[in-house]
């Protein structure tokens, strides 16, 4: 196979194309490459004497999600601290899939030689936080992992999250069709599991699952205790981000540090008078679950 030879990026996406082709071998090293390649672009004087003697550094936290709740914020504002050194992508999404290999991971992690223990690493895979194998996997491979959960306004979350679908066209129905269709699943008796599992899996799209916060951290609780998983709420990061990000540094164990603005990534542009329309029902829906979190959290949100 003819390697690119122009920019990291086309050795990634080359690495990509292997592991989907089952090729984990060669997609690891093409992966490594790229990893590489972006530290010494990016950090020429960290990473300057480079050689294969270099371990790939574990990573030390892992942003679970929820997605549209501020991960890429939180996990861009790490990576500008001096010693987090970022992976060759925010997001490997390895828990919540199959068959690709531990070394296949951490090729995607800058290394350091063995003796260098000032720098760490981390990531933010928002599709960990739902996955049914992800607790258990990363509780396996990453035991002495910190864990963070970012959690939004549910239905703003749902809302925001239906409208970057929309966006980038994997979303054709009006959001009233969505909510009422996802509902028709969801809003029974028992909701620990939808009705009709498969068909449900097949054809939604988990606006309000993904919402469900506290039934997939009990899941994350399973696995870690209660003191490994650090829940931020969206809102009070933004509201005061000097406050809860010394909670975040401290969490992971690494001394807090002013690395200006925290920026709000990605925000998300929707129809409000849309909003409105589903707020209503949704906040019926979510009644019974936010009381669930509320008591798992030890006290009440503005919801």
């Amino acid at each position: 196979m003819n390697l690119p030879d122009r920019s990291y990026e086309d050795f990634l996406q080359a690495g990509y194309c292997l592991t989907a082709l089952q090729r984990s071998d060669e997609a690891t090293s093409l992966i490594r490459v790229a990893t590489d390649m972006k530290c010494q672009a990016e950090m020429p004087a960290l990473f300057a004497g480079m050689d294969h003697s270099w371990k790939g550094l574990v990573p030390r936290f892992l942003i679970i999600g929820a997605a549209k709740a501020g991960t890429t914020s939180l996990y861009q504002h790490l990576c500008k601290h001096p010693r987090v050194l970022p992976g060759v992508s925010k997001e490997v999404a390895y828990f919540s899939a199959r068959g690709l290999g531990r070394e296949w991971y951490l090729a995607h992690f800058p290394r350091r030689p063995d003796w260098e223990t000032r720098f760490f690493t981390g990531e933010a895979s928002v599709a960990n936080f739902n996955s049914v194998r992800g607790p258990f996997t990363v509780s396996q491979e990453l035991p002495d992992v910190r864990l963070i959960a970012l959690i939004r306004n549910p239905i703003d979350r749902a809302i925001s999250h239906y409208y970057n679908d929309l966006a980038v066209g994997v979303e054709t129905r009006s959001l009233d069709d969505a909510i009422e269709e996802e509902l028709s699943y969801l809003d029974c008796a028992d909701q620990q599991r939808p009705r009709n599992l498969e068909e449900y899996q097949r054809t939604q799209r988990h606006y309000l699952d993904l919402s469900l916060y506290a039934s997939h951290l009990e899941h994350w609780q399973i696995h870690f205790p209660p003191e490994r998983v650090l829940v931020i709420v969206s809102e009070e990061i933004h509201a005061h981000p000097d406050k809860e990000l010394r909670r975040v540094f401290k969490h992971i164990d690494l001394k807090y540090q002013q690395l200006g603005d925290y920026i709000r990534i990605l925000p998300g542009i929707y129809d409000d008078q849309q909003k409105d329309r589903v707020r209503t029902r949704l906040s019926k829906f979510f009644r019974r679950h936010n009381e669930r979190l509320f008591d798992m959290l030890g006290r009440r949100l503005d919801w």
